[in-house]
């Protein structure tokens, strides 16, 4: 909403600290559990990365599409906790 009379426009700060689309949760602890998996993700990735690059075997976490479809990387299998903290199914 553009208009600044309109009862739901945002201000600058209500934007500027607005919740970011990967957390988007008000909720402390699925903001917590995002956290620790996506930490989790990045720790697992950057791992299976530097072993790729060095040439040796590697098995990259599930969700890694881009290294899937174009280097021909394995990657590991969809398990119940992958579908991340705020998925529904």
């Amino acid at each position: 909403i553009d208009d600044p009379n309109h009862p739901n426009y945002a201000n600058w700060r209500e934007r500027r600290n607005a919740i970011k689309p990967t957390r988007a949760t008000k909720d402390k602890d699925k903001q917590r559990d995002g956290a620790i998996h996506d930490a989790e993700f990045q720790k697992k990735y950057r791992t299976a990365r530097k072993k790729m690059i060095k040439g040796e075997p590697c098995v990259f976490p599930y969700g890694t599409y881009w290294h899937r479809r174009f280097n021909k990387v394995k990657v590991e299998r969809r398990r119940r906790s992958d579908r991340g903290p705020y998925c529904m199914l």
